[in-house]
């Protein structure tokens, strides 16, 4: 927290005094008032990078400070992806149809955060259950409190009252915190060589698999926001807001902070409350000395912590149900999303089971000959490289009842390929019995023959006619097959855009 927390909130500095400016120069360029981008942490990707990379490397090495520096890597990945992000974003948009990001940002919903807040919940229900529910009821049945008191606030101080009751009456749910509130400053950790050491670890590229992914559903959630924000009047250039929001994520990381920066949701509802730049400058301002001056380990020394998991347990369930939400004009893809959920949610169990086992002095290695019809084997395939392999199969869902077989055909024959190399479903167990991905050519060779085979099979349905919308010959069906990949190449070179769903391009 020493060093997370200068680094966190000079991002944040950073990137809601540049909202700021720009929507100052906006303004006066149209003559008209505008409103500032709300910008921040990404709270679901912050998450997925603690419950996903961090505490694993921590539970891996009993060494805090090492899942710090994994967090680091993972920043400045994602903070490189981000800035690329602005001239790719697009064609990113419009290629990987929503529902299949959406679905792998769910599973993280359901499983790594939803999953595990619930459980802290009921360990603790007295505290925990009332504020849970108050979330509920505020954002989701949208009542509001009197004297406008904000939901998630009340939520917390109502359970942090009942803990203190229960203390007082002689309970032993929580004890308030004993000791001296720490009062001194914090003070910036310049991390860059910590940064290059981490680069140069193996197992920390073993993870971009995990991270890719992440920086995609940050990449097209940006984007979103920012379509909601020209809808709303502001029209902001998308090429500056992405290099923006990329640029503080790497100046976090350079500081210490292990989270990357997004343009929030929201700016529709700042600018109803007649909002402008201001709002971003005080954001500014007060997450920068929030962060230096220990507000957080203030709050966290005076209330519960089990008050306060409710609202994470919202963010979960939010996530999730976005998934299913559709834009106006989009088919439902229920089953994509469903299947898009499936591989965290393995993941999930994994590295649950896997936890229960190390208590009892135990592995998955050591229990898996004696599985039986428990599929050990099958559940740690399905979980390695599960945030690429949701957003895949989620693709392939959304193409095959599309009836859009070629691109389906195309996302089978890719995910052969990255089991072939082992970027998904390839593991191999340490001397120490834990697990990790083995990367390589010729590792999950068995799902690599499975994919290919579906390949073929599906670009039989394409060349057979049961793709929708195509009458073309046979022959021109091959030379589009065979084209298929250079075009695309082609396009994201001259920055043509292409629909998600619509068929390939005629010769």
């Amino acid at each position: 927290m020493t060093r997370i927390l200068p680094g966190s909130g000079l991002s944040l500095f950073c990137g809601a005094m540049f909202f700021a400016i720009q929507a100052r120069i906006l303004g006066r360029s149209r003559g008209a008032p505008a409103t500032a981008q709300p910008f921040g942490l990404d709270t679901p990707i912050m998450l997925s990078t603690i419950f996903l990379l961090m505490a694993p490397r921590r539970d891996q090495t009993n060494n805090p400070e090492s899942a710090w520096r994994l967090g680091l890597f993972s920043a400045v990945l994602i903070g490189l992806l981000q800035i690329l992000g602005a001239f790719v974003g697009d064609w990113l948009r419009t290629n990987i149809p929503r529902p299949a990001l959406l679905a792998a940002l769910a599973g993280i919903g359901v499983g790594f955060i939803a999953e595990g807040f619930l459980f802290q919940i009921y360990a603790d229900p007295v505290v925990a259950l009332l504020p849970m529910v108050l979330i509920w009821v505020c954002y989701g049945s949208g009542i509001k409190l009197p004297f406008g008191l904000p939901g998630s606030v009340t939520a917390v101080l109502l359970g942090t009252i009942i803990a203190f009751i229960a203390w007082g009456s002689g309970f032993d749910f929580w004890k308030p915190f004993s000791g001296k509130l720490e009062s001194t400053p914090r003070f910036f950790h310049f991390a860059v060589k910590e940064i290059i050491d981490e680069f140069g670890e193996d197992s920390s590229w073993n993870q971009v698999a995990l991270i890719v992914p992440l920086c995609v559903i940050n990449i097209v959630g940006s984007l979103v926001n920012l379509e909601y924000a020209a809808g709303s009047g502001d029209p902001y250039s998308t090429r500056m807001s992405m290099i923006a929001a990329g640029s503080c994520t790497l100046i976090g990381a350079m500081f210490g902070n292990p989270f990357p920066c997004c343009i929030f949701l929201g700016h529709s509802a700042w600018k109803a409350v007649g909002a402008r730049s201001a709002y971003s400058v005080m954001c500014a301002v007060a997450s920068l000395a929030f962060c230096l001056f220990n507000g957080v380990n203030a709050l966290i020394q005076v209330m519960p912590l089990e008050s306060t998991v409710g609202i994470l347990l919202w963010v979960g369930l939010a996530v999730t149900a976005q998934a299913y939400e559709t834009l106006p004009g989009e088919r439902p893809h229920l089953l994509a999303v469903t299947i898009g959920i499936l591989p965290a949610v393995s993941a999930w169990a994994m590295q649950l089971v896997s936890s229960y086992l190390g208590k009892a002095n135990s592995s998955l290695y050591d229990v898996r000959e004696q599985s039986g019809d428990l599929f050990i084997d099958g559940m740690i395939s399905f979980s390695q490289g599960f945030l690429l392999l949701a957003v895949l199969l989620a693709t392939l869902v959304v193409f095959v009842t599309s009836r859009d077989f070629l691109r389906a055909g195309m996302v089978s024959l890719l995910l052969s390929f990255l089991s072939f190399v082992g970027i998904v479903h390839a593991f191999e167990f340490t001397k120490s019995k834990s697990i990790q991905p083995k990367l390589g050519f010729g590792t999950a060779t068995k799902e690599a023959f499975g994919y290919l085979l579906c390949s073929v099979m599906l670009f039989g349905f394409h060349l057979g006619g049961q793709s929708d919308d195509d009458n073309s010959s046979v022959q021109e069906k091959l030379r589009n097959l065979v084209l298929y990949v250079p075009r695309k190449l082609l396009s994201l070179r001259s920055g043509r855009k292409r629909s998600s769903i619509d068929g390939y391009i005629a010769i």
